[in-house]
């Protein structure tokens, strides 16, 4: 039967360094080619990507939102000004990270 520890390590294997930084500052925030969410689909930029695409790429955005939200929320917490400057620059909002901003609070769901 999985435990709690089990769920927490199976949410930050999923979400590696890349797709962090997706959660924090929209999609194709990672500019390492072949890396983050944009990884699998080949080069280019996010407004360049086709609209099944870019619904692809929310749709797992938004599913790893909410199974590791706490952990994203928990590592946006230890960021410091830096990290607020380009929320702020992304997406407008520097006391939180997009996912938030985009997908809502899991918690809050009904």
């Amino acid at each position: 039967m999985p435990t709690n520890r089990t769920k927490r390590t199976r949410a930050r294997s999923v979400i590696d360094d890349a797709k962090m930084e997706d959660l924090f500052y929209g999609p194709g925030a990672c500019l390492l080619n072949g890396c983050g969410y944009l990884g699998p689909h080949g080069d280019g930029l996010w407004r360049d990507k086709s609209p099944d695409t870019q619904s692809e790429v929310l749709r797992a955005m938004e599913a790893d939102w909410r199974t590791g939200h706490r952990i994203v929320m928990r590592a946006w917490s230890e960021r410091g000004d830096h990290a607020r400057w380009c929320a702020d620059q992304h997406h407008g909002n520097p006391s939180q990270p997009w996912a938030l901003t985009q997908f809502g609070d899991p918690t809050n769901a009904a």
